[in-house]
C-alpha cells in the first residue's frame, strides 16, 4: 500500500511532465510542418498535408500565389510558433519577496495618513471634540492614570498641565 506522501510525489512528477510531453510534442509537430513545407511539389499537396498535421491553413487566396511565397509565409507562421513554444518553456524569475517592501511600506503609511486624517475630522454624535482629540485626551489620561500607580509627582504634574492645556484648546475651538 502506498503511502500519502508517495502518492502526492507522484502526483507531481506527473504534473511537471505532462506540460514537457506537450511541449515535445508541439515541437515535433513543428519539425514535421517544416519538413512538409521544405519538400511539398504543389500548393495543393502543401495544403492536404498541412490540413493532416493540423497546421496551418491555405484558403483560396494564399493557393494562387507562387509556391516558393506560400513556403515563406507558412515558414514564417511556423517560426512564430516556435517562437511562442520557446517563451512558454521559459521558466519563471523566482519571486522575490523583498521587492515588495516598499509598496508594503507606502501602503502602510497611507492608511495610517488616511486613519488619521479620519480621526482628526470625524466627530462622534452629541460630542463636541472629534476622534483624535478625544484619542490624545483618553492617550493623556492613561499616562496620567499610570503613573499616578508609580509615585512620580513631577510626572503627574506635568501630564495635568498638558491636560489643561489640550482641554483649555478644546473650550476655545467650542467658542
Amino acid at each position: 500500500m502506498l503511502s500519502v506522501v508517495a502518492v502526492s510525489q507522484q502526483q507531481q512528477q506527473q504534473q511537471r511532465s505532462q506540460p514537457e510531453a506537450l511541449v515535445q510534442r508541439a515541437d515535433s509537430n513543428l519539425q514535421g510542418m517544416r519538413q512538409v513545407v521544405a519538400t511539398a511539389a504543389g500548393t495543393t499537396e502543401l495544403h492536404a498535408k498541412l490540413v493532416a498535421l493540423n497546421g496551418p491553413v491555405l484558403n483560396d487566396a494564399d493557393r494562387t500565389l507562387p509556391l516558393p511565397v506560400i513556403n515563406a509565409q507558412v515558414m514564417q507562421r511556423l517560426n512564430q510558433a516556435n517562437a511562442q513554444l520557446e517563451r512558454k518553456q521559459q521558466p519563471l524569475p523566482p519571486s522575490n519577496p523583498w521587492r515588495l517592501i516598499p509598496e508594503i511600506l507606502r501602503n502602510a503609511f497611507a492608511g495610517f495618513v488616511l486613519a488619521v486624517g479620519f480621526a482628526g475630522l470625524a466627530r462622534r454624535p452629541g460630542v463636541e471634540a472629534s476622534l483624535l482629540v478625544e484619542l490624545q485626551n483618553n492617550w493623556q489620561a492613561f499616562r496620567w492614570r499610570r503613573s499616578k500607580g508609580r509615585g512620580r509627582p513631577s510626572q503627574i504634574q506635568a501630564d495635568l498641565d498638558s491636560l489643561g492645556h489640550i482641554n483649555s484648546l478644546d473650550a476655545d475651538t467650542k467658542t
